[in-house]
Parts: C-alpha cells; sequence; structure tokens
C-alpha cells in the first residue's frame, strides 16, 4: 500500500490550485497525490521551489519544467472512495466517481 496521510477518515490528496503547469496530471505520479512528505510541506506553507527541490530529490522520474511554480493545496478524501482527478489548464480538482454523470444510449 502507498504511504498517505489519514485524519479522522480522510486521506490527504495533493492537487494544483493553479492554473498552469498542473501537478498529478503534469506528473502522472500516482505517489505524487499521496506524499507525505510533501503534505507536511503544505501544510507548514512551504515555497513551491521547496517543494520542487524535495521532488527532485526524492523522484527519478520527476518532470523539472513547470514544477518549480505550481501552487499545491490538500483536498480531504474519505477513506476507501474511488476518486479520479480532473484538470483544466493546470488547476486540479478531485471528482468522486460515485459524483460522475453519466448518459444512456
Amino acid at each position: 500500500m502507498i504511504n498517505r496521510i489519514v485524519r479522522d477518515g480522510l486521506v490527504a490528496v495533493i492537487c494544483s490550485d493553479a492554473y498552469g503547469a498542473g501537478w498529478y496530471s503534469h506528473h502522472g505520479m500516482y505517489t505524487l497525490l499521496f506524499d507525505p512528505e510533501i503534505v507536511a510541506m503544505i501544510e507548514s506553507n512551504a515555497s513551491p521551489e521547496h517543494i520542487h527541490d524535495y521532488c527532485l530529490r526524492s523522484y527519478t522520474d520527476f518532470h523539472v519544467g513547470y514544477s518549480r511554480h505550481v501552487e499545491l493545496r490538500l483536498t480531504w478524501v474519505p477513506v476507501g472512495t474511488e476518486f479520479r482527478i480532473s484538470e483544466y489548464d493546470g488547476f486540479e480538482h478531485v471528482v468522486y466517481r460515485s459524483a460522475d454523470e453519466y448518459h444512456t444510449a
């Protein structure tokens, strides 16, 4: 199981909070959604550059490019809830599987 932060039945999910590059959608690395060290940095208001430098040291497949300036936020998702990351021009948000609307032909 992947390492993650769980509090009061909720899991911390990391998303981009600004238009531009995106976070998970830019890198496509599942572990970047939950990394406990990044969660701690976000909670302590670390700079995007500090988080970027941590990722360069910790992830061999981390893309350099835009990530130095990405603003991140936490979304708290109930444990066991299926979700996906939806992205528009770098701004990301969590979409619960149960909230997706489907049409029948």
